[in-house]
Protein backbone atom coordinates (compact mmCIF):
# COMPACT_ATOMS: atom_id res chain seq x y z
CA UNK A 1 0.00 0.00 0.00
CA UNK A 2 2.66 2.53 0.88
CA UNK A 3 4.73 1.23 -2.02
CA UNK A 4 1.50 1.95 -4.50
CA UNK A 5 1.24 5.94 -2.53
CA UNK A 6 4.60 6.30 -3.43
CA UNK A 7 3.89 5.85 -7.09
CA UNK A 8 1.28 8.20 -6.67
CA UNK A 9 2.85 10.68 -5.38
CA UNK A 10 5.73 10.35 -7.90
CA UNK A 11 3.11 10.44 -10.97
CA UNK A 12 1.52 13.53 -9.36
CA UNK A 13 4.95 15.52 -8.16
CA UNK A 14 3.25 16.01 -5.08
CA UNK A 15 4.89 15.88 -1.80
CA UNK A 16 2.15 16.47 0.15
CA UNK A 17 0.08 13.23 -1.69
CA UNK A 18 -1.27 12.24 1.35
CA UNK A 19 -2.45 14.65 2.86
CA UNK A 20 -3.92 16.34 -0.62
CA UNK A 21 -5.43 12.97 -1.00
CA UNK A 22 -6.99 13.33 2.79
CA UNK A 23 -8.19 16.78 1.49
CA UNK A 24 -10.07 15.08 -1.52
CA UNK A 25 -11.49 11.83 -0.72
CA UNK A 26 -15.15 12.20 -1.51
CA UNK A 27 -17.78 12.36 1.67
CA UNK A 28 -19.13 9.40 2.70
CA UNK A 29 -16.10 6.89 1.16
CA UNK A 30 -15.86 5.07 4.32
CA UNK A 31 -19.80 4.36 4.31
CA UNK A 32 -22.25 4.10 7.23
CA UNK A 33 -19.10 4.41 9.76
CA UNK A 34 -18.40 8.09 8.52
CA UNK A 35 -22.13 8.54 8.69
CA UNK A 36 -21.75 7.59 11.94
CA UNK A 37 -19.23 10.03 13.13
CA UNK A 38 -20.82 12.80 11.27
CA UNK A 39 -24.02 12.72 13.28
CA UNK A 40 -22.51 12.08 16.41
CA UNK A 41 -23.14 15.22 19.43
CA UNK A 42 -19.75 16.19 19.85
CA UNK A 43 -16.11 15.06 18.35
CA UNK A 44 -15.82 12.91 21.78
CA UNK A 45 -18.85 11.04 20.97
CA UNK A 46 -18.04 10.76 17.46
CA UNK A 47 -14.52 9.24 18.58
CA UNK A 48 -16.14 7.04 20.73
CA UNK A 49 -18.14 5.19 17.78
CA UNK A 50 -15.29 5.23 15.40
CA UNK A 51 -13.36 3.25 18.42
CA UNK A 52 -16.13 1.21 18.63
CA UNK A 53 -16.78 0.44 15.28
CA UNK A 54 -13.14 0.64 13.86
CA UNK A 55 -12.82 -3.35 13.33
CA UNK A 56 -15.51 -2.33 10.30
CA UNK A 57 -12.62 -0.39 8.47
CA UNK A 58 -9.20 -1.29 9.77
CA UNK A 59 -8.35 -4.21 12.01
CA UNK A 60 -5.15 -2.46 13.32
CA UNK A 61 -6.09 1.78 13.01
CA UNK A 62 -8.26 1.98 16.25
CA UNK A 63 -8.34 5.96 17.34
CA UNK A 64 -7.07 6.22 21.29
CA UNK A 65 -7.94 9.37 23.26
CA UNK A 66 -5.80 10.31 25.85
CA UNK A 67 -6.17 13.64 28.13
CA UNK A 68 -3.10 15.84 28.71
CA UNK A 69 -2.14 18.69 31.22
CA UNK A 70 -2.63 22.05 29.69
CA UNK A 71 -6.22 21.43 28.79
CA UNK A 72 -5.36 19.28 25.29
CA UNK A 73 -6.11 15.69 24.25
CA UNK A 74 -3.96 13.61 22.12
CA UNK A 75 -5.78 11.48 19.36
CA UNK A 76 -4.11 8.73 19.04
CA UNK A 77 -3.66 6.97 15.27
CA UNK A 78 -0.92 4.58 15.64
CA UNK A 79 -0.51 1.39 14.56
CA UNK A 80 1.98 -1.96 14.02
CA UNK A 81 1.36 -2.05 9.97
CA UNK A 82 2.10 1.74 8.98
CA UNK A 83 4.22 2.99 11.70
CA UNK A 84 7.23 4.27 9.00
CA UNK A 85 4.82 4.31 6.57
CA UNK A 86 4.98 8.34 5.50
CA UNK A 87 2.17 8.48 2.77
CA UNK A 88 -0.58 6.25 4.67
CA UNK A 89 0.61 8.14 7.93
CA UNK A 90 -0.19 11.55 6.49
CA UNK A 91 -2.95 10.55 5.06
CA UNK A 92 -4.43 8.99 8.12
CA UNK A 93 -3.78 12.16 9.95
CA UNK A 94 -5.08 14.72 7.25
CA UNK A 95 -8.39 12.69 7.05
CA UNK A 96 -9.04 12.75 10.76
CA UNK A 97 -8.25 16.29 11.06
CA UNK A 98 -10.33 17.21 8.09
CA UNK A 99 -13.50 15.38 9.99
CA UNK A 100 -12.21 17.50 12.77
CA UNK A 101 -12.71 20.68 11.09
CA UNK A 102 -15.54 19.88 9.08
CA UNK A 103 -17.92 18.17 11.61
CA UNK A 104 -17.43 21.44 13.92
CA UNK A 105 -17.68 23.94 10.82
CA UNK A 106 -14.44 25.09 11.04
CA UNK A 107 -15.38 26.36 14.77
CA UNK A 108 -12.11 23.99 15.51
CA UNK A 109 -8.98 22.29 14.69
CA UNK A 110 -6.21 20.34 15.43
CA UNK A 111 -2.84 22.61 17.09
CA UNK A 112 -0.61 20.18 17.01
CA UNK A 113 0.35 16.82 15.33
CA UNK A 114 3.29 14.12 15.75
CA UNK A 115 4.30 11.78 12.80
CA UNK A 116 6.08 7.93 13.79
CA UNK A 117 7.69 7.82 10.32
CA UNK A 118 11.12 9.18 10.12
CA UNK A 119 11.28 13.08 8.92
CA UNK A 120 11.95 13.63 4.89
CA UNK A 121 12.94 16.04 2.32
CA UNK A 122 9.51 17.09 2.21
CA UNK A 123 8.68 17.19 5.98
CA UNK A 124 8.57 21.31 5.59
CA UNK A 125 5.85 21.03 2.80
CA UNK A 126 3.83 18.84 5.12
CA UNK A 127 4.41 20.99 7.93
CA UNK A 128 3.14 23.79 6.13
CA UNK A 129 0.24 22.29 4.66
CA UNK A 130 -0.70 21.25 8.30
CA UNK A 131 -0.42 24.96 9.19
CA UNK A 132 0.46 23.31 13.00
CA UNK A 133 3.33 22.35 14.72
CA UNK A 134 4.43 18.95 13.11
CA UNK A 135 7.12 16.38 14.39
CA UNK A 136 8.69 13.74 13.12
CA UNK A 137 10.14 10.33 14.07
CA UNK A 138 8.09 10.05 17.12
CA UNK A 139 6.64 6.90 19.67
CA UNK A 140 3.46 7.69 17.82
CA UNK A 141 1.05 9.33 15.29
CA UNK A 142 -1.59 11.81 16.69
CA UNK A 143 -3.82 14.28 16.23
CA UNK A 144 -3.76 17.46 19.43
CA UNK A 145 -6.64 19.39 19.80
CA UNK A 146 -8.09 21.12 23.11
CA UNK A 147 -10.23 19.31 25.34
CA UNK A 148 -12.70 21.82 25.73
CA UNK A 149 -13.49 21.58 21.96
CA UNK A 150 -14.05 17.95 21.86
CA UNK A 151 -17.46 19.32 23.33
CA UNK A 152 -18.55 21.18 20.75
CA UNK A 153 -21.50 20.34 19.04
CA UNK A 154 -21.63 18.51 15.62
CA UNK A 155 -23.30 20.36 12.83
CA UNK A 156 -24.90 17.20 11.65
CA UNK A 157 -25.76 15.66 14.70
CA UNK A 158 -28.60 13.61 14.64
CA UNK A 159 -29.31 11.39 17.39
CA UNK A 160 -32.31 9.21 15.39
CA UNK A 161 -29.87 8.75 12.38
CA UNK A 162 -26.65 7.91 14.94
CA UNK A 163 -28.89 5.23 16.35
CA UNK A 164 -30.09 3.78 13.25
CA UNK A 165 -27.00 3.42 12.10
CA UNK A 166 -25.38 1.96 14.77
CA UNK A 167 -28.53 -0.90 14.78
CA UNK A 168 -27.56 -1.75 11.40
CA UNK A 169 -23.65 -1.98 11.95
CA UNK A 170 -23.86 -3.66 15.00
CA UNK A 171 -23.98 -7.49 13.88
CA UNK A 172 -21.37 -6.77 11.32
CA UNK A 173 -18.71 -6.28 14.42
CA UNK A 174 -19.49 -10.28 15.13
CA UNK A 175 -17.24 -10.62 11.83
CA UNK A 176 -14.30 -9.04 10.43
CA UNK A 177 -14.55 -7.19 7.39
CA UNK A 178 -12.78 -10.01 5.07
CA UNK A 179 -16.01 -11.96 6.45
CA UNK A 180 -18.76 -9.85 5.84
CA UNK A 181 -21.63 -11.51 3.07
CA UNK A 182 -21.69 -9.70 -0.39
CA UNK A 183 -25.41 -8.70 0.16
CA UNK A 184 -24.07 -7.08 3.63
CA UNK A 185 -21.25 -4.88 1.72
CA UNK A 186 -24.37 -3.89 -0.88
CA UNK A 187 -26.51 -2.77 1.82
CA UNK A 188 -24.05 -0.54 3.68
CA UNK A 189 -22.97 0.84 0.57
CA UNK A 190 -26.69 1.60 -0.85
CA UNK A 191 -27.57 3.32 2.57
CA UNK A 192 -24.69 5.33 2.89
CA UNK A 193 -25.60 6.37 -0.92
CA UNK A 194 -28.71 7.17 -0.06
CA UNK A 195 -27.85 9.47 2.74
CA UNK A 196 -25.40 11.07 0.18
CA UNK A 197 -27.41 10.97 -2.54
CA UNK A 198 -24.68 9.41 -4.79
CA UNK A 199 -24.83 8.09 -8.24
CA UNK A 200 -25.11 4.33 -8.86
CA UNK A 201 -21.98 4.08 -10.54
CA UNK A 202 -19.84 5.69 -6.99
CA UNK A 203 -21.57 2.87 -5.17
CA UNK A 204 -20.27 0.55 -7.93
CA UNK A 205 -16.42 1.42 -7.37
CA UNK A 206 -16.81 1.09 -3.69
CA UNK A 207 -18.05 -2.59 -4.13
CA UNK A 208 -15.69 -3.25 -6.85
CA UNK A 209 -18.43 -3.55 -9.53
CA UNK A 210 -19.60 -2.15 -13.18
CA UNK A 211 -23.06 0.09 -12.49
CA UNK A 212 -24.26 -2.51 -14.96
CA UNK A 213 -23.51 -5.63 -13.04
CA UNK A 214 -24.57 -3.63 -9.94
CA UNK A 215 -28.22 -2.79 -11.36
Amino acid sequence: LERFAEMCAGAADDPTFGLELASRVPRGAYGLVEFLWRAAATPRDGLAQITHFAPLISLVIVPQVVSLDGGRTRIIVSNPISDHWRFVNEYIVGFYARQFRENLGGRAHVRAVSFSHPTHASAHAVASFLAVPTAFGQPGTWLEVETADLDLPHLEADSALLAAIARTLTPALKRSPQQLTFSERVRASVEASLLESQEIAMVARQLGLTPRTLQ
